[in-house]
């Protein structure tokens, strides 16, 4: 449970404890003696309280459904996760010597968990997957516009659209009640993040596009299935602080006009499994190599290597969308990762607010913020306009990609993105995300953590419901194994409680 807070929350607390400080001065706040919280001052408190592991910021707090609230408080739900994350996150047999985890003992639930996990093998050695091969893959559409600075304003600190700026406009120059127009577009961004803190490379996918912004030309397969993705060298986070450097970022265009719109999707996140996540994972794993110097001889070798040694498993939580599952569970893909160790779990689509750590974590949140306030001028030095300009204007020569007015809203948001994901895809805000669903204990950020796991069930934590899950692991967690869920029967049979919601809708 708990109160939800958005930016102008935030702002409205502030602004009032302002307003307090005077009144104990013996000042009365008005119009002339008030003073004003700046955007700047405004978005340092959001950024403080992002960072902070306890509490949560939300760029729009919804009402929940009644099924996410029944999803979210249900112990059986809570329970299928946690034996999930056992039977994925840990590793039987003694661990490479020097497997950092092996000098962290981390908290008292990961300890409990660790022991739990050891008994189901007959108390054999156990040991967690490398935090950087632990990964959560989401998209998030942001509604994105071209901003400039306000020049009516003094202190030019005030950011606007072109135009109209409204957050309730969903399509591209739809006119608002006023009569105006609002230029914006949506976009969606996928993006992988880890236990370490790493985050996986630019991908921006424009949807619903038109015959005329994508022409079909003859002889072109990409133009004829609807689909163009294209790699930009220098679209990347590193840009912000090396001019020069060259790692690919991606754009894809979709046509909205697709006679199988499913199949583009899977296609795209296909594409992205293929060029973005194996390349993550991969990357992860020649870094472990290097950095903790495994002393096995087939680890330092995973080059030539056709099979991956076990302790370097990857573990990929999908949020369970119809294209991600469509994509990962097709044949060849499924049986090449598991050949490579690439274990994908799915979440549970009721529970990702309370358990999915793309979801609970803060990086998102903090992009959507940045995006409405940030504008080109704030960039210190803009190495990226120009030549997205000169490459959009080769595709449109081409008849390739014709964006038309869209065009330069996209170009600016892609050379704005690299630094607003700079400040919202910090390490630590990456690591809590994972943290605060208990995959990952606060101590050690190695080991996952029982008691956290059990946090993610919304409401108080009864003993009775303590008891059910410590005494009722070991059958579940074989039972898990050996069908890949839990039936409803067996919850009912061992007395796992249903959660009935009584009302219309809650906040929490």
């Amino acid at each position: 449970g708990g109160e939800a807070f958005d930016i102008k929350s935030i702002k409205n607390k502030v602004q009032d404890r302002v307003d307090q400080k005077m009144v104990k001065k013996g000042i009365m706040p008005s119009n002339i003696t008030k003073k004003f919280l700046s955007k700047r001052a405004l978005r340092i408190y959001y950024n403080m309280i992002a960072c902070d592991e306890k509490l949560g910021v939300s760029s729009n707090p919804t009402k929940k459904t009644i099924a996410r609230a029944q999803a979210e408080k249900s112990l059986r739900s809570t329970m299928s996760f946690i034996l999930t994350v056992a039977l994925t996150s840990f590793i039987v047999g003694k661990a490479p010597k020097n497997h950092p985890a092996l000098k962290r003992t981390g908290t008292e639930g990961s300890q409990v968990l660790r022991d739990l996990v050891s008994s189901c093998y007959g108390n054999n050695a156990v040991y967690p997957i490398l935090p950087s091969l632990l990964t959560s893959t989401d998209d998030t559409t942001l509604f994105v516009h071209k901003h400039k600075k306000d020049k009516e304003r003094k202190d030019g600190k005030t950011y606007i659209a072109p135009v109209n700026h409204e957050k309730k406009f969903k399509n591209l120059f739809e006119t608002s009640t006023e009569g105006k127009k609002t230029e914006g577009m949506r976009v969606r961004l996928t993006t992988t993040i880890s236990g370490s803190g790493q985050v996986s490379a630019i991908y921006v996918t424009i949807k619903g596009l038109t015959q005329k912004e994508i022409p079909i030309r003859e002889g072109d397969e990409a133009s004829k299935a609807g689909i163009i993705i294209k790699e930009i060298p220098g679209l990347c986070l590193s840009r912000v602080f090396d001019r020069d450097a060259k790692t690919k970022g991606y754009v894809v265009f979709m046509r909205g006009d697709s006679n199988d719109s499913i199949s583009t999707s899977v296609k795209n996140f296909k594409h992205y499994h293929e060029s973005v996540y194996t390349d993550f994972v991969e990357s992860a794993r020649k870094s472990a190599c290097e950095k903790y110097k495994f002393a096995e001889e087939d680890v330092n070798n995973i080059d030539e290597l056709e099979v991956t040694p076990e302790c370097l498993t990857s573990v990929g939580w999908l949020d369970g969308a119809v294209d991600q599952l469509a994509a990962v569970c097709q044949p060849y893909i499924s049986s090449e990762c598991l050949k490579k160790l690439m274990l994908k779990c799915k979440q549970s689509a009721a529970r990702t607010g309370s358990e999915q750590s793309s979801d609970i974590g803060d990086p998102y949140k903090v992009l959507k913020y940045e995006e409405e306030t940030t504008s080109i001028d704030d960039i210190p030095e803009d190495t990226l306009t120009e030549m997205l300009e000169s490459l959009f204007s080769e595709w449109s020569k081409s008849n390739e990609i014709n964006l038309g007015r869209k065009q330069s809203i996209f170009i600016d948001f892609l050379a704005r993105l690299p630094h607003m994901m700079t400040k919202a895809f910090t390490p630590e805000k990456v690591r809590s995300s994972f943290i605060r669903n208990g995959m990952l204990d606060v101590e050690s950020c190695f080991w996952p953590d029982l008691f956290g796991m059990i946090q993610t069930k919304r409401g108080e934590i009864k003993d009775s419901e303590l008891d059910l899950i410590i005494t009722n692991f070991p059958k579940l967690f074989a039972l898990m194994q050996k069908l890949g869920n839990i039936p409803e029967s067996v919850y009912d049979e061992l007395g796992f409680p249903h959660f009935l919601f009584l009302g219309f809708r809650t906040n929490m």
